[in-house]
Parts: C-alpha cells; structure tokens; sequence
C-alpha cells in the first residue's frame, strides 16, 4: 500500500451559509518553508522529512488536491519559484507573482486564477523603506539601524465576466457578482521573540499601503473587498492581530495582555538601539523623558508609561482605514476563521482569547506551536450597507488539527505536513 504524501484534511461547510450564486473562490495561504531556511539544528528530529524530495511532491499534491483559486505563500525559494511553483500554478490554472527583497534567497508569491480575473494593477513595497510613524511625527520606537528585509505585494483584480458561464470545478454553473473585482495581498512579517511592535509597525503599514492603493482617485478599487493572507508571526494577543480586528482609537483601548507584550518589545528595543538613537537625535529623543528605571548593569528595566503611550499612538492610525487623501473611510475588518471557525469546529475554536474564535496553531516547529498565519478580509461598510450583495459569504474553511491529532514532534514529516507551517483555506463567494 503507497504512503499517503501528507495528511488530508477535509473542507467544512458552514451550515447557516446561503448561496446567491455569486462566484465562489478558494483562498488560501500557506508558509510552504524555504528549502533555503532548513538547517538540521532548527529541525533535530524531523528526519527524512525535511528533504526536498519528500518535501515538494507533497506540497505539490497538497495543491493540487485543495485546488485553491487565490493562492498566497510566503518562504518561497527563489531558485525553485520558476522551475517547481510556476509549474504547479499553471496547472492550477493560476498566473502567479513573485517578489522579495533584494538580496534574499526566498520570497512571496501571490497567485490567482486566470479563469476569473483580470490583473489590473499591482504594487510590491518593502517595509524598510516606508514611514513609520502614522501621524507623520518622528519615529519614537529606537529602531533606525534595525533591517528586516521584509516585504508586500498587493494586487488589483477585476473579475472576468466573460467567463460566468464557465465555472471551476467549485460551481458549474453561471455566476452572478456585482463585487467589480478583489483587491489582495500577502506578507511575511518579522520575526523576533520581542518583535511585537516591529511587527505592529509593518502590520500598520500594510493596511495602510493597500487602502490607499484601493481608495487612490486613479483606481476604482475602493467597494472592492480586501483579501489579506500570509505568515504574520503573531499570536491573537499580540499587537498586530488586535490593533486589525479591534482598530483601537488610543492605547487605553488596548487590553492588558497586548499593551503588556507592547511594553516588553519596547524595552528590548530600547536595550539595543536606544543609545544610537540619542546619538543621532539628541533634540528630540531624551533618554530622561522615556526611561523609568535602569539596573545596575545599565540595562533599562522600566520605561515611562507616557513614552509608552506615546509609542502606540504614532502607530494606531494607521489601522484607522482612511483614503489616500487622509479622510476616513471605515472597513470592517475580519479574521475568517477567527470569525467562522467556530462554526464548523467549536472544539478547536477555544484556544484563544475569548473574543477571538481562531483554531489552536498554525504552527508546529520543534521549538515553537502556537497561530501565526491569518486570512483576513476588510470590506468597505458604506458599500456593503448600500448593497448588502457586496458582503462576502464565507462558505467553507479548511479543518485545522489540534494538538493531540499533531503529536508531540514537531513538523515536517514524512506522510503527515510538508512544512512546519499548516495551511489555512476559505471557501468564500463574491
């Protein structure tokens, strides 16, 4: 009997869900981990498991059997993207995108189907290189030397009419939309144990790069909904997950979870590149008006709530969705699983935060488990009360295991997940 290439997982449908005849489509995103990336030290025990021999035919089976529509990875090799991904996506019948930051091994790729969209514009950033203040004051947070390298891409789609009498294999019948297109995105946030508000900055950043792109006077994007996939290296409490869902106004809005893990970022980076920044900015950044307490080695153990404050609030409007013009302009913003997973698996929707319904993990290295990826959706309120067709139905997610149908050991393995990360998929209908 052959080995199966990786687990099966099987697509819930979520019962309340009503039908429109819109046109449904598979979103998925997937950290599908860079070959690149894999060294036997992060991956002790995993064996076999973290070759690529083993490893590709399964990611590839993985795809071929959930046939998503919108596709987004994140730690793609450059070296393989044109000689093992492009192959697969057009398989897929997808026309796929690669970008990275200059200089790295490995990358994003958005990919969508050539069947029901028409590319209209497309847009790459790197995070590096964007403002990080959101009200246009001088950047607090002691981080001017810091590198990530991380980066975005964005897409306009409009959708191709011509093709409503010739479905997917989801529906084979005609479909009717008046959502004109999608606009959608994908990245790979940074990755440190105190990156918290590293990660809350290019978060801010992200959000704040695709609702101008969508809201721009040139563009006619801004009715169309937002899909956003990818790796955010953020658990439900942490900055990032709560300033998108929550939109916080001021930091007394924030719980006490996520200003705490604010507060730990921020000294961390205070500790390492607080004293250059005094170096280069001693008019504005004054070590006596931001720390509190420093122990006997120096190191700054305490910082003053209201430099703390301060910190958050530069970065908050940026989560406040408004026009390139800088009116407001309010979307709803929406985990579709932290959303819906409830629904379809109520016992793996209880992990978290009790207002945030998402599955346990996405996650399962040997060192680390825990929900690090996300499909979000952000739509426009004015236009989905105007029209209520223009909401996005979600009809189906994938299953997510729990921690005792993973084991212990952590992944990749042979027959089970081709990659430590598990990808997420919603069936959705516009």
């Amino acid at each position: 009997m052959t080995t199966p290439l990786f687990i099966q997982r099987p697509i819930l449908p979520i019962k309340s869900t009503i039908s429109r005849n819109g046109l449904s489509l598979r979103i998925m995103t997937y950290n599908a981990l860079a070959q690149c990336l894999v060294r036997r030290d992060l991956f002790p025990e995993n064996g076999n498991g973290v070759k690529w021999k083993f490893r590709g035919p399964a990611l590839e089976s993985e795809l071929m059997i959930y046939k998503p529509d919108i596709l987004f990875l994140q730690e793609i090799d450059l070296a393989k993207y044109k000689t093992f991904w492009v192959p697969i996506c057009v398989k897929l019948g997808l026309e796929s995108h690669f970008s990275t930051y200059p200089g790295k091994h490995h990358g994003l790729v958005v990919a969508y189907s050539k069947k029901h969209f028409i590319l209209k514009e497309k847009n790459e950033f790197f995070y590096d290189g964007l403002p990080t203040s959101a009200n246009g004051s001088s950047l607090l947070v002691p981080m001017n030397s810091l590198e990530t390298k991380n980066s975005g891409i964005v897409l306009a789609l409009e959708v191709n009419k011509q093709n409503n009498s010739d479905q997917s294999s989801l529906n084979d019948k005609a479909f009717d939309t008046v959502n004109e297109g999608i606009v959608i995105a994908t990245t790979h946030l940074y990755w440190h144990p105190f990156g918290s508000f590293v990660r809350a900055i290019q978060c801010g950043q992200l959000i704040d790069k695709v609702i101008k792109f969508s809201t721009r006077e040139t563009s006619n994007y801004s009715q169309w909904p937002i899909f956003i996939g990818g790796d955010f290296n953020s658990s439900p409490d942490d900055l990032p997950y709560q300033f998108l869902i929550t939109q916080p106004h001021s930091p007394s809005d924030i719980n006490k979870t996520t200003r705490d893990i604010a507060v730990k970022s921020l000294l961390y980076l205070y500790n390492k590149y607080g004293a250059e920044k005094e170096q280069q900015e001693p008019e504005t950044f004054k070590r006596e008006e931001m720390v509190q307490a420093v122990d006997d080695e120096g190191v700054v153990t305490a910082l003053d709530p209201e430099y703390i404050d301060k910190c958050i609030a530069s970065i908050l409007p940026f989560y406040w969705t408004e026009n390139s013009d800088r009116t407001p302009v309010k979307y709803r913003a929406e985990s579709l699983y932290g959303e819906h997973y409830r629904k379809v698996d109520p016992e793996n929707s209880k992990t978290h935060n009790p207002d945030f319904h998402e599955p346990e993990f996405s996650n399962w290295a040997h060192t680390w488990q825990g929900l690090l990826d996300y499909l979000f959706l952000l739509e426009n309120v004015e236009a989905c009360e105007g029209d209520p067709k223009k909401r996005v139905l979600v009809k189906e997610l994938l299953k997510m295991p729990t921690g005792s149908e993973i084991g212990e050991a952590g992944q990749p393995r042979v027959g089970e997940y081709p990659s430590d990360h598990l990808c997420l998929m919603a069936t959705v209908e516009i």
